[in-house]
């Protein structure tokens, strides 16, 4: 491709991998280069399922710990809690009016005993909000930069990823 066509491109979106961002960034040196919305909700996504899957560690080391006489606690919905974490785990990535009332139900069990996991789904379906509004860059910006302090707010370690890529994607604009 031509220098003067490739100094004329403003913007480059990429996959999270950072040699394909050096590359853009080498390549079309006058552009931003910036991480795309699917790849960034993935990782979101993903740090959300961690904490539901740390969750549900600890609950069998409990279960391991527990005298075996004593049957599981079972909830409104005849699903233990362990059942309900690892039923729910698609569930925690579809947007409420896709839940059936058996998912509805037993999410709300499960936010109701973990609300970080509430404020983790919450901050996921925020950004997608943000994502799919038809907004200008700089307010989309503003409501990313409000939102990107609400996740640090929560203080979860499964949230470095996230961090990590806001961080890359936000150092390789202009080719730097």
């Amino acid at each position: 491709m031509e220098k003067s066509i490739r100094r004329r491109v403003k913007e480059v979106t990429c996959d999270l991998s950072p040699s394909m961002m050096l590359i853009a960034a080498e390549v079309f040196y006058n552009a931003h280069v910036v991480n795309d919305r699917f790849h960034v909700q993935q990782v979101y996504n993903e740090a959300v399922d961690e904490i539901r899957i740390d969750i549900r560690r600890q609950l069998i080391a409990e279960e391991n710990n527990r005298n075996k006489s004593e049957p599981p606690v079972t909830y409104s919905n005849g699903e233990t809690m362990r059942q309900i974490l690892a039923r729910s785990k698609h569930t925690l990535m579809m947007s409420q009016n896709k839940w059936t009332d058996i998912q509805r139900h037993r999410v709300n069990i499960l936010f109701k005993y973990y609300p970080i996991l509430k404020a983790a789904y919450s901050l996921a379906m925020e950004l997608r909000k943000i994502f799919n509004a038809k907004i200008s860059p700089t307010k989309a910006m503003g409501r990313m930069n409000k939102w990107y302090e609400k996740v640090m707010a929560l203080g979860n370690n499964n949230f470095r990823s996230v961090i990590k890529t806001f961080k890359n994607g936000s150092s390789r604009k202009h080719g730097a």
